[in-house]
């Protein structure tokens, strides 16, 4: 019996298909066969999970069979035989104490050929209509800071003239590090929380209405507040507007800033949030609902910011979910929505009860970014460079049931679809860390009428976790 052919868990389809070619293609001409470049073309970028069953088919089809012997670690044990000796092959094994099985497409016809997935629809743009910028961050409609080519320092752009980009006045130089968070509220107020260059103080809180430059109406506000002292640990941030007072989380403190748009800069401490039962790693989070509901999230607890107090939401905790609530948002009245590991988690208010949606074809649940879209839509879309069998985003319509896909085909960004900002005359700048694009009215989830997003994906069925009564 032949000693298999041993490669890492993490192969790609060329690197096998290129060993299997060299050691069994003087025993089977049939790896030569061109049935094998479509299969090539179309599987490139996925993973062995993905691609193996359907390169089995493809062998069956020219009379091999694709044996895998089942090991306790990591690797991919593979032999190539011909079809009719492969029951052979596995009695074998299984006589020296190995598991083992022929790999093939489930419920496939014998001797049929590999079900492959369509051709990658071609890109929306060239290269050339790509603007490299270095680490944006919207700050508020059509205004970015981040760094252009050749420079050493972020500055804040104005994109509303897109591909034209024009600089504007940032105020002091100390006060011009990393975005941290941003709010703004309904009436035209804009506050914003950035990192110092010094470290002292950690952060700087500022306020303007004036979407012309942001430059701040009044001195910017350090941060921590002083309170926040005492956890002795890095500070974590997050800022809500609710009308014309501020909320401010910092770990398990909330502070209000009462009278914030008319320039109190003294913050209360609201509550302090008991340290929860179970590890949590997530950082806090204020946000606002369609129907102008401001919630808060906290060492995995949500709450209400409602008749001037802080109050609980009626959601399960401990063992049933939430866990460790990541990347809260809403884009439904009366429903807030957040990651839970593989899921996406749908609560309602004043309910408490929450739904679950599965996540396929995305990147691991860490690595997910959640955003409200305008029309009740959500984008879901890795951050950290996920694989290119995995899609690139999916837009996600919780009432009508809608999922679009994104592929990478269609969009050239490496890192991953990492921004989505929408500019005032309604086009989409999408990005990942160096790149972005402008995508037209007519080619966004909005519309529904894209050639971006052209196929759909049926989602799972929803179930209901746990309904509370209130």
């Amino acid at each position: 019996m032949d000693t298999p052919v041993t490669f890492d868990w993490k192969i790609r389809l060329p690197d096998v298909l290129g060993v299997l070619r060299r050691d069994y293609a003087g025993r089977f001409p049939q790896l030569a066969s061109a049935a094998l470049e479509t299969l090539l073309e179309r599987l490139r970028d996925d993973l062995p999970e993905d691609f193996l069953p359907a390169l089995g088919q493809e062998l069956e089809s020219l009379g091999l069979a694709l044996v895998e012997r089942l090991d306790e670690d990591d690797s991919l044990n593979l032999y190539v035989v011909g079809a009719p000796h492969s029951q052979r092959l596995l009695d074998a094994l299984a006589a020296q104490g190995h598991n083992a099985r022929t790999l093939r497409q489930e419920n496939a016809p014998e001797g049929a050929r590999a079900a492959l997935p369509a051709a990658a629809p071609a890109g929306l743009a060239p290269a050339s209509a790509y603007i490299f910028l270095e680490h944006a961050e919207h700050l508020a409609p059509g205004l970015a800071i981040a760094r252009l080519p050749g420079e050493d320092s972020r500055d804040l752009l104005d994109l509303r003239q897109w591909p034209r980009l024009q600089r504007l006045p940032d105020g002091a130089e100390e006060t011009q590090g990393a975005l941290l968070c941003r709010a703004s509220s309904a009436d035209g107020l804009h506050a914003w929380v950035r990192m110092t260059r010094s470290g002292s103080p950690y952060a700087w809180l500022h306020r303007s209405r004036d979407l012309a430059s942001l430059t701040p109406e009044l001195p910017p506000l350090p941060l921590p507040p002083a309170q926040s002292l005492r956890q002795r640990r890095t500070p974590e941030l997050a800022i809500g507007l609710a009308g014309d007072d501020l909320l401010l989380a910092d770990r398990g403190l909330f502070f209000l800033y009462p009278g914030f748009a008319q320039g109190n800069d003294e913050p209360r401490l609201l509550f302090d949030v008991p340290q929860a039962r179970r590890s949590i790693e997530n950082p806090p989070a204020v946000f606002t609902t369609p129907d102008q509901r401001v919630c808060l999230l906290s060492r995995g607890q949500f709450f209400e910011w409602r008749e001037a107090r802080i109050q609980p939401l009626p959601f399960p905790v401990g063992k049933d979910l939430p866990a460790d609530p990541a990347q809260p948002t809403s884009a439904a009245p009366g429903t807030i929505v957040w990651l839970e590991r593989e899921t996406l988690c749908e609560g309602r208010l004043d309910s408490g009860e929450i739904r679950s949606h599965s996540l396929d074809g995305l990147a691991e649940g860490p690595y997910l970014k959640l955003q409200a879209l305008d029309g009740g839509w959500l984008l879901l879309a890795p951050w950290l460079e996920p694989h290119r069998s995995r899609d690139l985003a999916q837009l996600w319509h919780l009432e009508s049931g809608r999922a679009l896909r994104i592929r990478y085909s269609e969009l050239d960004l490496e890192g991953g679809l990492q921004h989505w900002a929408e500019l005032p005359d309604g086009r989409i700048v999408v990005g990942d860390h160096c790149l972005l694009y402008t995508l037209r009215a007519h080619e966004t989830g909005r519309n529904l009428v894209c050639r971006l997003l052209l196929e759909k994906k049926k989602k799972k069925k929803t179930k209901t976790l746990r309904k509370i009564r209130t």
